[in-house]
């Protein structure tokens, strides 16, 4: 049962709200207030408790249904999760520490008018405790403490290594206008940093069918878009 309480410095006008049945957590430090509203990880994946509570149920459309499966199978490796909400960047971070790494789901918040989207991480050391001061985030980890840093771009594996990482960047299949018709995608334009390779997948049907990786300049943006 969810509990929706109204506060006030007096405790003595404190009052119980509403009183939802069906909905809650039974992972204690996975939820994270979050620009207004509460982000919690349930046994079926995230919700929030906006859409949870006006749905009364946890099945609707959601932040996290995207990403269930995933999180379901992160669930699995045994230690609490931990949530928190990163302000510096507008984000909600979930991690599963596990045996030796920890799998990290970040859901960052969308422009006005756009949809967040989710990226997720598996950092090389099991993430004791996290905290925040001066719009930093900071990570413990095997008696070291790490900060979160956007322009990093290599992994501290252990003390004073540091090793360059894979990323993966992949859309959904892309109706481009009405589905089920045959398109022609011509080219396109990408900007980054490192050494990107670029693949396409053309057949929803069959996840096999996609073109073998080739490489491709890590910015186009001044140049000559890539071919497809």
């Amino acid at each position: 049962t969810n509990q929706i309480w109204t506060t006030d410095p007096d405790p003595a006008e404190m009052a119980l709200f509403d009183s939802i049945n069906g909905i809650g957590t039974n992972f204690p430090v996975a939820h994270a207030g979050v620009a207004g509203d509460l982000f919690f990880l349930t046994s079926l994946g995230v919700r929030t408790l906006s859409v949870a509570a006006g749905s009364t149920n946890l099945q609707a459309g959601d932040v996290g249904t995207g990403i269930d499966s995933l999180v379901y199978d992160s669930m699995q490796l045994g230690d609490d999760p931990i949530g928190l909400y990163y302000p510096g960047q507008g984000q909600y971070w979930l991690a599963f520490p596990g045996d030796d790494t920890t799998d990290v789901y970040v859901y960052s918040m969308p422009e006005l008018g756009k949809r967040g989207s989710w990226s997720r991480y598996e950092f090389p050391w099991v993430l004791e405790c996290a905290t925040q001061l001066d719009g930093e985030l900071y990570l413990r980890a095997n008696d070291n403490l790490y900060f979160v840093d956007e322009l990093a771009t290599r992994d501290e594996t252990s003390s004073g290594v540091f090793v360059g990482y894979q990323g993966l960047v992949q859309w959904p299949y892309l109706d481009l206008g009405s589905p089920g018709t045959t398109k022609m995608l011509i080219s396109c334009d990408v900007a980054g940093i490192g050494i990107p390779f670029l693949s396409v997948a053309y057949d929803q049907n069959n996840l096999g069918s996609i073109t073998t990786p080739y490489q491709i300049s890590d910015d186009t943006t001044y140049g000559s878009r890539v071919p497809i």
